[in-house]
């Protein structure tokens, strides 16, 4: 009997350890509710930790095959650029050309027109010069006097003002005309141009053209004013140099014409001053 208590008393405390085992890992009576919330929290904290790694890969993977692209892509971009600088560059020069030749069409057909103009008009100064010009057939008409040669000297100095001046006023008209017909042709093309879409290029053409004419029609401009300056200052030296010789001129005159009635009035005064003048000098000789 002893034996089999002991044994009896054995297997019980084996039961109990089982028991209390199981009870360790089965969830408690009661609370099957926040079991399922753990469980839950658990499958959720995994799935947002693979989330997470799928798009941290994702990113890596992305921006490796976005560098590769960009390696790729970077040589051709680069030849694309030149090539389309090296066309900017071809329609930029065949454009100039055009222009170049346009301007040289214009200049031809503008010497040539000044050429016809420029005949007619010496021809012009020619008739003027064979049927006589005011100013000289008033030097012949006048009397010889100090006022008359003042007066002969002012219109000297008009006429060779006005000589001087001519070709200034030709040379500057055909300036003008040139650069009326070239702003002319610009602005048909800006016309032109309003009806379609116009690029950056040609834009950024445009403008540098406009401002490159604008300085040279500053400079031909300052240009024209210095040699009009200097146009006048040599026809008023001209002026006043001729002005001088006429003065001397008109002096050498005025001498003369009162020297020659002294001796007319030494010969009505002793009728014998010319024979007694011949006698001395035939003594003298």
């Amino acid at each position: 009997m002893h034996c089999q208590f002991g044994f009896g008393g054995v297997g019980s405390m084996g039961d109990n350890v089982r028991k209390k085992a199981t009870s360790d890992t089965l969830p408690k009576p009661g609370k099957v509710n926040s079991v399922c919330k753990e469980w839950l929290v658990h499958e959720d904290g995994a799935l947002a930790y693979h989330l997470q790694k799928l798009e941290v890969d994702e990113h890596y993977s992305g921006n490796r095959s976005r560098n590769a692209i960009v390696r790729q892509d970077l040589p051709t971009a680069k030849e694309e650029q030149e090539r389309e600088i090296r066309e900017a560059e071809e329609r930029y020069g065949a454009f100039i050309k055009e222009q170049e030749k346009r301007d040289l069409k214009v200049a031809m057909e503008l010497a040539e027109k000044l050429t016809k103009n420029k005949y007619t008009h010496d021809i012009g100064i020619k008739t003027n010069s064979a049927g006589g010009r005011p100013g000289i057939l008033k030097k012949h008409s006048q009397p010889e006097s100090t006022k008359s040669f003042t007066v002969e000297s002012n219109e000297y100095t008009e006429f060779d003002i006005d000589d001087i001046l001519h070709d200034i006023d030709y040379e500057e008209e055909v300036n003008r005309q040139i650069q009326e017909q070239k702003d002319a042709e610009l602005a048909k093309r800006l016309q032109e141009q309003e009806g379609r879409p116009m690029s950056i290029e040609d834009r950024d053409r445009l403008i540098a053209i406009e401002t490159q004419d604008c300085e040279l029609a500053k400079l031909l401009q300052e240009k024209e004013k210095a040699r009009l300056r200097r146009a006048r200052e040599k026809a008023k030296q001209k002026a006043l140099l001729k002005k001088q010789q006429q003065l001397e001129e008109s002096s050498e005159v005025v001498s003369n014409t009162t020297q020659e009635p002294l001796s007319n009035i030494a010969i009505a005064i002793d009728p014998t001053y010319s024979s007694r003048r011949t006698e001395l000098q035939d003594i003298s000789c």
